[in-house]
């Protein structure tokens, strides 16, 4: 084992996956860190440390990981798959809060513009669409009480995102998108009216 060969970055890897599997996150990463650092373009470790780094739901550290996985060749269809799978898992815990954060969305919306680079996608792009409409939608709600000039333009510049977004992606949910732009057809006059009471 590492034991008797401390510079095989093979065997740290292989015993980052195994402490994985079972489940011992802080473990795992010092092993693939080790074989990272004993050979920094070992195929596979960094996307093992992105995936270490999604399982604790940490989605920087994913993210840093995954540009050096880009860095040392790994393939970008992978990683921008992982990128988007997390982000996506992202999204559906956020959705289900209640009432949602807005500030909890940044990190999602991160990660999803960040698997759309490195791997374009139409789901990457229709994720970020209907995250930006659920936004909007929020801060709309939000701001009928806060009736603020800065909630409002924030509610907007969602709204407008999902609508630059969401058609890019309907290639891919070709229903849900214009389900989805009938919606931003009523919401936007809405933030629009928000946008000339409140910003004077």
């Amino acid at each position: 084992g590492t034991s008797k060969f401390p510079n095989n970055a093979a065997l740290w890897m292989l015993q980052g996956q195994l402490a994985r599997q079972a489940g011992q996150g802080s473990q795992s990463l010092t092993a693939l860190r080790k074989a990272v650092a004993i050979d920094p373009k070992i195929a596979g470790a960094n996307l093992m440390i992105a995936q270490s780094f999604g399982d604790m739901n940490q989605p920087d550290s994913m993210v840093a990981a995954l540009k050096s996985a880009e860095a040392a060749g790994d393939a970008k269809e992978t990683i921008g798959g992982m990128a988007l799978t997390q982000g996506n898992k992202m999204y559906r815990a956020w959705n289900a809060q209640n009432p949602k954060i807005p500030e909890d969305a940044s990190p999602i919306l991160s990660i999803l513009a960040y698997a759309d680079q490195v791997a374009p996608s139409p789901t990457a792009k229709f994720l970020q669409g209907v995250l930006n409409l659920v936004l909007g939608q929020t801060y709309l709600q939000s701001n009928a009480q806060a009736k603020s000039c800065d909630i409002a333009n924030k509610a907007s510049d969602a709204l407008t995102n999902a609508n630059m977004l969401i058609p890019q992606g309907a290639k891919a949910f070709p229903d849900q998108a214009g389900q989805l732009m009938q919606a931003l057809q009523q919401f936007t006059p809405y933030a629009d009216n928000q946008k000339k009471a409140l910003c004077k």
